[in-house]
Formats: C-alpha cells, sequence, structure tokens
C-alpha cells in the first residue's frame, strides 16, 4: 500500500529544481509516499538557529516541494530525528550537555533532563509543518553509545529496555500530536522478545 522512496537532506545538497524533477520522477515509477529527512534544511520557525545558512529551504520553496509532492500524488512522511543523529542539534553549546557521551556528538542521553523536551520541539515544529501528512517518521537509528551515560549506567536497566521506554515516549508525543509514528527497525532488532513486547504497538519499525 505504501510504495516509498527516502531522501536523506543530512549529507547530499540536491537544487531546489532537481528537488522538484525528483518528486515528479517519483509519481513516474508509481511511488506515493516519500521520507524526508530534512535535518538542518528544514525552514524552522521557533528553532530558526537550527536552519542551514546557506541550504535551509524558505518557507516559500518548503511549501512549493509540498505543492508539488501532492499534485504528484505523493504523500510526503517527514522524518524528525529525535535520538540519534542529531548532530546538527547538539553541536550547538546549549545543547552539548544532552550528548549520551561527549565525543558522541549526534547521540542523545534519553535519561538525561532536557532530552525529552527537546525530542517534543522538533516533533512539534515538523508536524505543524506537515499537517496533512499522516505520518511522521522519528528515526530512532543507530544510537550506538546508548548505555554509557553515567544516568544510563545508574538506571539499572537494560540498553535495550532505555531505549524502547524513550522510544514509547516519542511514540506518545507523536500520537498526541495527531500522526502515526514510524521508526527505523535496527535498534528493536537487537531486543528479545519480553523487551519488544514492552514496544508501545503504536509504532510502526520500518
Amino acid at each position: 500500500k505504501l510504495r516509498s522512496d527516502y531522501l536523506d537532506l543530512r549529507t547530499i545538497y540536491p537544487t531546489y529544481g532537481h528537488m522538484l524533477e525528483y518528486i515528479g520522477k517519483l509519481a513516474e515509477f508509481k511511488l506515493n509516499t516519500l521520507v524526508i529527512e530534512y535535518e538542518d534544511k528544514l525552514p524552522f520557525q521557533k528553532m530558526k538557529f537550527l536552519c542551514h545558512p546557506e541550504y535551509a529551504f524558505t518557507m516559500e520553496e518548503f511549501q512549493e516541494i509540498q505543492e508539488t509532492a501532492w499534485r504528484n500524488f505523493i504523500k510526503i512522511i517527514p522524518l524528525q530525528q529525535s535520538f540519534g543523529h542529531l548532530e546538527y542539534v547538539l553541536k550547538h553549546e546549549k545543547y552539548r550537555g544532552l550528548r549520551e557521551i561527549p565525543q558522541a556528538v549526534g547521540e542523545m542521553c534519553p535519561l538525561r533532563q532536557g532530552s525529552l523536551e527537546l525530542s517534543r520541539a522538533l516533533l512539534e515544529e515538523t508536524a505543524a509543518l506537515h499537517p496533512q501528512a499522516e505520518y511522521l517518521h522519528i528515526g530512532c537509528d543507530e544510537v550506538w553509545s546508548l548505555g554509557s551515560s553515567r544516568e544510563c549506567m545508574e538506571s539499572g536497566k537494560s540498553r535495550e529496555m532505555i531505549f524502547i521506554g524513550y522510544v514509547n515516549q516519542l511514540v506518545d508525543i507523536v500520537c498526541g500530536l495527531g500522526k502515526k509514528p514510524v521508526l527505523w527497525h535496527d535498534m528493536i532488532a537487537r531486543c528479545g522478545e519480553e523487551e519488544l513486547a514492552c514496544l508501545d504497538k503504536r509504532v510502526v519499525a520500518a
């Protein structure tokens, strides 16, 4: 039912014109959804300091991307990282203290005060910019340093249960925003049956 492609704007910088052409090409192949990981290309309104100084979309460009997708019968699924791959956020001095360990620039400690509030702010802004989106992808892949922080080590919980506990909180946030949450499956693939039983069943693993 969902025939999708994935566009990762973390490491590639297509021109605006190529973005529109690309969406039209997807329609030729009968794809009907497109997962876009905007990272700092998203035109943040409340957290403008996260916008890339050169490559972030203007609001006009962003809206035209949405409209081009709609005209080509493509539904956009926004991907907002909210656990790992947060380099563009955790590089800022304001958020450095939320890293799982100092050298893991993109990975956030889920048990540290302020982490959930940051994830909530990112997800809320992404959802607000995609009012028609049915799904909201929360990423949550490759959180390699998870379990290394003092808070995690002192929690008495396994690495897998710490992960699932935080994901469940993110799922609750996304559902509260009226979206269906999606996450990458690699971290939960390491979990046992008892641990997976604790995962909120409202999330879709991809």
